[in-house]
């Protein structure tokens, strides 16, 4: 395990900025990072909205997808009814 941990820690150590943005983050860090509920990132994964890939019983999304998103600036339906004049 402990060889594992320091390959990983070598290999983030040589990575550009460029390679953070296609790492592949749990859908906890990317509720997180979207400031939603973890459902609804499985939401966005089930709808297609949001690009995933399966790693055993759990998903992966890119780190660049999710700032996708976040430039993308999808609101769920029935929340823009607040914005409206």
């Amino acid at each position: 395990m402990k060889i594992a941990h320091c390959s990983m820690l070598l290999y983030t150590a040589h990575m550009g900025v460029n390679d953070m943005a296609d790492e592949l983050e749990t859908t906890d860090f990317a509720a997180d990072f979207l400031k939603v509920h973890p459902e609804t990132v499985r939401r966005l994964i089930r709808s297609g909205e949001l690009r995933a890939v399966k790693v055993g019983r759990n998903w992966r999304v890119r780190r660049s997808d999710l700032q996708r998103i976040l430039e993308r600036g999808t609101v769920a339906p029935g929340q823009q009814e607040d914005a409206q004049p």
